[in-house]
């Protein structure tokens, strides 16, 4: 009916910042604050190598993944199962065939199993995706003694 009792009785729309908080309580949410909230994040995690595979550089590691949704990339990031050591690992992430990380890839530090404490921080570069894109992950290079099985994940708030 496009009718909406909330302005009567006081209370008024909530942002973004007041729906991640949770810390409003005399508002209401409307879609577009839900929309930018970090409610709307979906995570994809998918593992390209087994555990006990040595990483290798290489091309269309594990294959692609098709995304499911159209959004926006917020992050990503790469993790092992043994961490490598001596020299450092660097992955490439590519949206359609074209990487989605500025020359500064995501890094694997020696003895680290995590990108997410990596000395040096990648940059996106393209964050727009589409239902039916692919996602491929390439390994630019490894560690002198290789790490062994990776998983690459990617953060898209959904649109």
């Amino acid at each position: 009916n496009g009718l909406s009792a909330a302005p009567y009785w006081g209370y008024v729309s909530a942002g973004a910042t007041a729906v991640d908080t949770g810390t409003a309580t005399t508002t209401y949410t409307t879609p577009a604050a839900l929309q930018d909230s970090k409610y709307n994040y979906k995570f994809f995690l998918v593992r390209v190598l087994a555990a006990a595979t040595d990483i290798a550089a290489a091309n269309t590691v594990g294959g692609d993944l098709e995304l499911p949704i159209t959004g926006t990339v917020v992050s990503c990031g790469a993790y092992t199962d043994t961490a490598g050591v001596s020299a450092t690992a660097i992955i490439d992430l590519l949206y359609n065939a074209t990487s989605i990380i500025s020359a500064t890839r995501v890094t694997i530090d020696t003895s680290e199993k995590s990108s997410r404490t990596a000395a040096t921080a990648y940059s996106l570069t393209t964050t727009a995706v589409s239902v039916g894109g692919l996602i491929t992950c390439n390994v630019v290079s490894t560690h002198t003694t290789s790490g062994k099985g990776l998983t690459y994940w990617i953060q898209v708030r959904q649109t």
